[in-house]
This record gives C-alpha cells, sequence and structure tokens, in this order.
C-alpha cells in the first residue's frame, strides 16, 4: 500500500502478505488516500481513502487471471524441441516476470501477463548446441502467440599451457 498525503512530501510504503484463503491485513494506518496495489498473479491497482478510526473491513479485491503468451520453440532446422527448455518473460515496463516450460512438443503458455506490456521472452537450454532464443511481444487484450527458434550456438576450444610450453592439465 501506497500513501499518499496532500500535506507531505513523501510517501510510506507498506506491504502485506495474502494468507490461504487471499485476506490479508494492514493495521496502524493514518488518515489519508491509499493505493492498494497486486503484483501478482496480475498488476492491479485502487485508490481508497482512510479516515481517523476508521475500519475497512473485508475489502474485496478481484483480480484477474491476467493474459497468456502461448509458443512453441524449436530448434535451427525449424523441427520442435522434444526436451524440456525454460522460457522466461520479463515485463519490460516494471520489475518481475513469468517462467514457463516447454511440452514434449516444445509448447508453452506464460500465464498471469499483464494486458497492454511488454514482455522481452527467452528460451534457455542449457548444455544444448541449440542454446537461446529471445523475442520481444506486446500483450494486448488476448492470448498472444509466439515462435522462438534456438540459435546454434558457437564453440570455442584451445590449450593452455605454461611458460616452457607444456600442457597444464585441469
Amino acid at each position: 500500500v501506497d500513501q499518499e498525503s496532500p500535506a507531505s512530501a513523501y510517501s510510506s510504503l507498506f506491504s502485506a502478505q495474502t494468507d490461504a484463503e487471499g485476506r490479508f491485513f494492514f493495521n496502524g494506518l493514518s488518515t489519508g488516500t491509499y493505493e492498494l496495489s497486486s503484483a501478482r498473479p496480475i498488476q492491479w491497482q485502487r485508490e481508497f481513502q482512510v479516515r481517523a478510526g476508521e475500519v475497512k473491513d473485508e475489502l474485496i479485491v478481484e483480480l484477474d487471471s491476467g493474459v497468456t503468451i502461448r509458443g512453441r520453440v524449436l530448434k535451427p532446422d525449424g523441427s520442435p524441441v522434444e526436451s524440456y527448455i525454460s522460457v522466461r518473460a520479463l515485463d519490460e515496463g516494471a520489475l518481475g516476470g513469468h517462467d514457463a516450460a516447454t511440452d514434449p512438443d516444445g509448447c508453452f503458455e506464460v500465464v498471469g501477463c499483464t494486458g497492454g506490456a511488454r514482455y522481452a521472452l527467452t528460451a534457455s537450454a542449457p548444455g544444448e548446441s541449440e542454446s537461446l532464443a529471445s523475442a520481444s511481444v506486446e500483450v494486448l487484450g488476448g492470448p498472444a502467440e509466439v515462435v522462438l527458434r534456438l540459435l546454434r550456438a558457437a564453440v570455442i576450444t584451445g590449450k593452455v599451457y605454461d611458460a616452457s610450453n607444456q600442457p597444464i592439465p585441469s
């Protein structure tokens, strides 16, 4: 909760985590205007006022499920990946992001994205010769569709020698 008071030039930040039933609680707030916001599962905010001695009981916050980014990760030759690939979607305008994994056909779904936001998507396959794919996607009102094609990773090999031109092991 971010407190905005016209009489002061500063804001106070209070935070609470919901319990298993979605309830949250703030105590000791002074009279003023507050902005209540949520970061997950989707960004949301609502302004409300608190007066001296007032109790705001059972303030209901309804969050929608957000927008889904659906896609597929392909190998450099265009065939779908068959193994587990990690997909990360970072909101370019805010902190945080969402993670997903591909199914055996290379398909993935990133759920809970904010409509109207732009996400940087990255697929990575650690240890594979095809290692990285990326794209930037703007998520509008409905599901976004994207194809990520892995790039062939470069390989560098070499030998390490000491001053007497002897190989250095390990």
